[in-house]
Order: structure tokens, then sequence, then C-alpha cells
């Protein structure tokens, strides 16, 4: 390799490296894609785990366990949310929800191992319209927050759903009313993985040296070539 190549290969290492450095950056700040459609959120990928709180039979108010725990998501309850089933007066669209009356929040965890890119669920408020903030929890220290307009529940169920920006996943979230005279209500907790592989900033730049040197050394060659023919 000449002193050249020598030069463009290290030109070209620190440019890669300039890279990594923004591409990493811009991804610890990056904001998860949010969906306000279940189709389109669930042509992301694949829905590993729904929570539907399907085991409380229809038509009564029941508190849950403190946590309540199913698969890998867990909520804390504080023992005061309750699930109110389909058939329970007046909320009788509804079927199968979380109420929240400990404090005006719910708190949800995923395991971490599971590494969920992708989560949704359907939220509603006793009364309103109002909304709400949720407070989303990522593998790199990162809680970015976003507002959750949701309906009474009487009208049904609004769907929300996000996805996590390349290289990160989401840890859990916790979601809070923003009137204190209503409560949260949720149902259809979904947890998935997307279909997208986008590569890692490192891996880009294992990528870009790779071809670097590929460059350089045909580069080389070729060189290697023509001396030998001006040689004979």
């Amino acid at each position: 390799m000449g002193a050249s190549d020598v030069r463009s290969t290290i030109i070209l290492a620190t440019a890669v490296m300039g890279l990594i450095a923004l591409a990493s950056a811009t991804r610890a700040n990056a904001f998860p894609t949010d969906y306000s459609s279940q189709d389109a959120f669930h042509a992301l990928g694949v829905i590993d785990q729904v929570t539907d709180f399907g085991e409380f039979a229809p038509g009564a108010y029941q508190f849950i366990d403190d946590p309540y725990v199913d698969g890998d998501l867990t909520i804390t309850t504080g023992g005061q949310n309750v699930i109110i089933t389909q058939g329970a007066a007046p909320f009788f669209p509804v079927h199968n929800a979380l109420i929240s009356n400990n404090g005006g929040y719910i708190e949800v965890e995923f395991d971490p191992a599971a590494q969920y890119d992708l989560f949704s669920f359907k939220a509603g408020t006793f009364k309103g319209p109002f909304g709400a903030t949720i407070y989303m929890h990522l593998n790199n220290g990162q809680e970015p927050s976003s507002s959750v307009y949701a309906f009474p529940i009487q009208e049904g169920l609004a769907f929300q759903g996000w996805q996590a920006d390349p290289g990160t996943w989401f840890t859990g979230f916790t979601l809070v009313r923003d009137s204190q005279s209503t409560g949260l209500a949720l149902a259809e907790v979904e947890l998935g993985h997307s279909g997208s592989a986008a590569p890692e900033p490192s891996a880009w730049a294992l990528m870009i040296l790779g071809f670097g040197g590929v460059g350089a050394s045909l580069r080389t060659k070729r060189r290697l070539r023509l001396l030998q023919r001006l040689a004979s």
C-alpha cells in the first residue's frame, strides 16, 4: 500500500468515526415513532404478546393482583386499580379494561431481555374527553414523553402504538392522566418486534472501512501490474 493509500485510509477512518459519533448522538435523542392506525402498526413486524385481561369474567368490577404479571409484562397497581369488564354499567362497550384509581397513573414494565421495540395499547377515560401523557422507558435511559388523547370509554377506546428507534427498545411506560377528575382505562397492551433490521453505526463503520480497504487493495494491485508490465 502506497503513501497516498495510507493517507486515504486515515481520512476515511476519521470520517467514519465522525459518522459513528453523529449517528450515536442522533440515535440517543431520537423519538419513537407513533402510530394511530392499528393496521399500520401491525404491518411493522410481529406481535409477540397481547395482554387483554381475558381471564376476568364479564359483568363485574374486580381488583387485580399487585403487581399484575402477564408474560413479559408487569403492571404496578398500588392495590387500587380494577378491571371493568363488559356489562358493568355504565361502561357497556368496554371489555376487560384496566382502570386507574391510583393517583391517575398506570405503571407498566416489560422484560428488558425481550428487547421489544414495538408496543401499543388502547386507552380511554371515565369521562371527558381528556388527554394523558405517556412516558416511555428506553434501554438507553431516555424517557421521551408524548400526549395521548383519549375518549370517554362509553365511546370506545383509542389505539396508540410506538416503534423504538433502531438499536433501542422499550423497557416499559408510565401513563399519567392530565385531569384529576377522570380515571384512565387501558386495554389490549401489545408487545412485539419490528421486521426492520437497520444496521448499527458500528456495522456501518465496518462496512465502509471494508469497502475502503478493498478499494485501496485494488488500486495497489493495479499499480503493481502496471510496474510489472513496464519492467518487462
